[in-house]
């Protein structure tokens, strides 16, 4: 009886054994794969080393890392260099870049040269000759308002086509021809011909810009030849990290490390703009950001270039041509990020994203970081337009969703393109809890999880 009563007991609990082993094991199992995902989503980013890269690359001896210097170049060696102490491919993708400095032109008005008192000129070709008859002529003339207007009229669409292609359809393609009427010759000589010999790069996409005082009946026998023995080498520093998976697609994460180099000094005699947080910071992100994920386990899925972009203040040349030497449609995101060293308008561990109405990226880097710390918010400056004043715009220009992460606060930022803009400045310890936020946030697109909706080309 005893025996009997004991056995259906005995096999019941041997039956809840098994179900406690497998249930414990189950628990295992699913207690390691969620410790791999946390490790995965919960990346170590160095912060003293990340004080130790920010602080080289904005220190007074890079004088601003103006587009062409010798410091510039510099600093591109030193991205170089620690991408492939990353064990990253790395490579600097050069490009010329035409500088009117360099240009030796001669300007006729029939058989007759014109003395270069009396003419302007930007080009984005090392050769160009042209007549008259075939530049897009504007007339300035009447009194010194009316000059005025046309002038700020032309000018402005110029150097928004330059800054901003994105935002226009049509690009200026034929050579343009500005003559001013000889009575205001001393506003061609005080305002237009200073405006345009202060271009430090030629505002593409411009083919060719002369401004010319002399009468209309004069220009209509204009003749223009121009040519540049050298122009102007910029660099993009480039790391590719392979993955598992390429055919999945690859992400692009970039920062543009130039500044705008030495300004007039302040009344404490500080004379240079050491883009600390413009965009240093950004591209400290960048670095820290290939280390990360060269180190992570499991290794990423998707192809990785992590890239430093030259000449992002004179115009965005260094985002233009990368765009030109890649397939957009094997790009499933671009992670642009710029000026984090802030804290944001949001509050700490806070990073706003541009243009986040124009692709699905936001949403998924928002899940991504649902239940942490970290949030990632909607532009909150939408008049400023920041989604077209950044890198991101030209590779989001060809379709791919890019965007800017920022955490700058520009309604309250004193700092911002000032000699101000120095480490001691920043938020160091915010910086480090973004950099490590953008780093839980890009997982999913990194191991090929998220794909986010494409960028209209409309």
């Amino acid at each position: 009886m005893t025996s009997s009563s004991f056995e259906p007991i005995s096999r019941l609990s041997r039956a809840w054994s098994y179900r406690l082993l497998l249930i414990c094991a189950l628990m295992g199992t699913l207690n390691g794969y969620c410790q791999q995902t946390s490790s995965s989503l919960s990346p170590e980013i160095d912060r003293q080393e990340m004080e130790t890269l920010l602080t080289f690359l904005a220190a007074d001896a890079m004088r601003g890392r103006a587009t062409g210097s010798p410091e510039l170049d510099q600093a591109a060696q030193y991205i170089h260099q620690y991408f492939q102490a990353q064990g990253l491919q790395a490579h600097f993708q050069s490009f010329a870049k035409i500088d009117k400095n360099a240009l030796q032109a001669q300007v006729l008005i029939g058989d007759r040269s014109l003395d270069e008192e009396r003419w302007a000129l930007l080009s984005s070709f090392p050769e160009m000759r042209f007549q008259a008859a075939e530049a897009c002529l504007t007339i300035i003339d009447g009194n010194l308002t009316q000059a005025e207007d046309t002038w700020l009229t032309f000018w402005r669409e110029c150097l928004a086509q330059s800054q901003h292609p994105e935002m226009h359809v049509q690009e200026i393609t034929a050579p343009q021809l500005v003559v001013v009427a000889p009575h205001l010759a001393d506003f061609f000589h005080n305002i237009i011909k200073a405006e345009v010999n202060a271009q430090s790069l030629v505002p593409s996409p411009l083919t060719a810009l002369l401004v010319v005082l002399a009468t209309p009946v004069e220009a209509q026998e204009l003749y223009c030849q121009l040519s540049q023995p050298q122009g102007l080498r910029l660099h993009n520093v480039i790391g590719r990290l392979e993955g598992q998976e390429p055919a999945k697609g690859s992400v692009i994460f970039s920062a543009h490390y130039d500044h705008i180099g030495i300004l007039p000094p302040n009344a404490a005699g500080d004379s240079i703009a050491n883009g600390a947080d413009d965009d240093a910071s950004g591209v400290v992100a960048v670095m820290l950001l290939a280390k990360h994920f060269a180190q992570q386990t499991p290794k990423p899925i998707r192809d990785l270039y992590f890239v430093a972009f030259t000449a992002e203040e004179v115009g965005g040349y260094g985002s233009r041509y990368f765009t030109q030497t890649i397939t957009p449609e094997l790009v499933s995101a671009g992670i642009n990020i710029e000026m984090i060293g802030k804290v944001s308008k949001f509050g700490e561990k806070s990073l706003f994203l541009t243009g986040f109405e124009k692709s699905t990226l936001g949403p998924l880097l928002q899940k991504a970081l649902a239940g942490s710390v970290y949030q990632i918010l909607p532009d909150p400056y939408p008049q400023l337009k920041l989604f077209y004043r950044s890198d991101n715009a030209t590779l989001a220009r060809a379709g791919i969703p890019a965007h800017t992460l920022s955490s700058v606060p520009l309604d309250t930022d004193t700092h911002y393109h000032q000699v101000t803009d120095e480490v001691s400045t920043l938020a160091l310890d915010n910086m480090h809890q973004l950099i490590t936020a953008i780093a839980k946030a890009t997982h999913g697109l990194v191991q090929g999880l998220d794909t986010p909706s494409r960028i209209s080309r409309k």
